[in-house]
């Protein structure tokens, strides 16, 4: 022999089960915009305690099921044991899509005339009910100018709001003043305009044509206002008052003796006024009630 001595021995390296994260439920939320929930565990690895991160949160450590609320979206599952070992998995919570009125609006022309809103709701789960108010409605609705809140409810219950306005195209209206008449018998006075309305505008009584400033006798006087382009039409009534007519009294007192005077006694009432001015034979005799010799 060469004097050298041998031995050998056989070593086995061995590992342990892979990490599996094992997802038992994803549920999703019943409404858009709500929490679904996510329910997971680990095994292998031979560990039985796991620490769990979900998007890189730490959500605990649990050698059984882990259960979390999140909102719709993709969440990564890490699994690591307590030698470090992980496992990973991703996956995504879905949700219904949001309720939405889809109207679409039809605008009057002008302030008497209706609108129209037409709507084709969408999202959520099964079939959606429409409410305006309390009232169950559907597409379309005639309706005036205004700002109208609808509700949206699906079959589970879930609820949008959506408001829709109605504006009037062509926005036309007529204002204008009376002035009364000052003398019994005299004319009083209208003024008027238009305000809005698409073209030339013009104002009319009983069928009349008529311009502003009208010269009118008493009495009351409907002006409607028309828009030619739109032909929208506005109406306006005024009043022309007049005072009553003014009436004078005078007695006279006859003379007792040839070549002495007599008297007169002069009064007035109605028309606007608190006293009257008084002339005979165009000389000024006084105001209010006067005697003259």
């Amino acid at each position: 022999s060469d004097g050298v001595c041998t031995d050998s021995l056989n070593l086995t390296v061995t590992e342990p089960d892979s990490i599996t994260v094992n997802v038992s439920s994803v549920i999703p939320p019943n409404c858009f915009g709500e929490e679904g929930s996510l329910t997971f565990s680990a095994s292998g690895g031979g560990a039985f305690f796991f620490e769990f991160t979900v998007n890189d949160e730490n959500v605990g450590s649990s050698s059984g099921n882990i259960s979390i609320n999140r909102p719709a979206g993709e969440y990564e599952i890490v699994a690591t044991s307590g030698d470090g070992c992980e496992s990973r998995t991703t996956l995504n919570i879905t949700q219904p899509d949001s309720l939405v009125l889809n109207a679409i609006v039809a605008n009057p022309d002008c302030e008497n005339e209706l609108g129209q809103i037409s709507f084709d709701p969408q999202g959520g789960t099964g079939s959606i009910t429409v409410f305006l108010g309390d009232t169950v409605v559907s597409s379309p609705l005639h309706l005036p100018a205004g700002n109208y809140v609808f509700e949206l409810i699906d079959e589970n219950q879930c609820s949008n709001t959506e408001s829709v306005s109605i504006q009037v195209i062509d926005p036309f209206s007529i204002t204008g003043q009376a002035f009364d008449v000052l003398c019994h018998g005299d004319n009083g006075l209208l003024t008027f305009s238009g305000q809005g309305g698409l073209g030339n505008v013009s104002f009319f009584i009983d069928d009349v044509e008529v311009e502003s400033p009208l010269e009118v006798p008493a009495g009351t006087y409907t002006i409607l206002g028309v828009a030619s382009e739109s032909g929208c039409e506005d109406s306006l009534t005024l009043e022309v008052n007049q005072p009553d007519p003014i009436e004078l009294v005078a007695n006279a007192a006859n003379a007792l003796c040839f070549g002495e005077e007599g008297s007169i006694s002069i009064s007035a009432s109605g028309g606007n006024a608190d006293f009257f001015s008084f002339t005979v034979n165009e000389e000024f005799v006084g105001s209010s009630s006067v005697t003259i010799n």
